[in-house]
C-alpha cells in the first residue's frame, strides 16, 4: 500500500473558521438586536401619537358642543387629559381669522393644542377648528 506523505484527507473546519463565522454572526445578531430597539421605540411612540389624536378630537368636539358655539376672541382655556397610561395637557386658544376676506368676518378659529412627555422629549399635537362668530 503506498501512502501520500503531506496529503491531509481530514474533513471538517479548522479553529479559525469557526471563529471568524462566530463573530460574522456576531455583529449580524448585534445589528439585528439595535433595529428591533429602534422599532420598538418607533412603536411607542406611533401609540402615543394615535392616543393624543383621538384624546384632541373627542377634547375638540365636546368643547365644540357645549363650550365654543358662539366664543369670542380671546378665550383660552387649559387644563390635563388622563389616558389609560399618559397624561395629555391641553392649551385652548380662540383667536380671529386674518387674511381670508369675507370669511374673516364670520368665523373664529379654535385651536387645542395637546403636549406630552416622550423619552425626555415634549410631543406636540395641533386641532385647529373654524366656527361661527358670535354676534357682539
Amino acid at each position: 500500500m503506498m501512502s501520500l506523505i503531506g496529503v491531509n484527507n481530514a474533513k471538517g473546519y479548522t479553529l479559525v473558521e469557526i471563529m471568524a463565522s462566530v463573530l460574522i454572526l456576531g455583529v449580524g445578531l448585534v445589528f439585528v438586536a439595535n433595529s428591533y430597539a429602534v422599532a420598538l421605540r418607533g412603536a411607542g411612540s406611533a401609540a402615543n401619537i394615535i392616543e393624543a389624536m383621538k384624546l384632541g378630537q373627542e377634547k375638540i368636539e365636546s368643547l365644540e358642543v357645549s363650550t365654543l358655539k358662539g366664543a369670542l376672541p380671546g378665550y383660552h382655556l387649559q387644563g390635563t387629559v388622563k389616558s389609560s397610561f399618559k397624561e395629555y395637557n391641553y392649551e385652548l386658544i380662540i383667536s380671529q381669522i386674518t387674511g381670508f376676506g369675507p370669511l374673516a368676518e364670520h368665523l373664529v378659529e379654535a385651536c387645542l393644542g395637546l403636549k406630552w412627555q416622550e423619552q425626555n422629549s415634549t410631543k406636540n399635537a395641533s386641532f385647529p377648528v373654524f366656527l361661527p362668530k358670535q354676534k357682539e
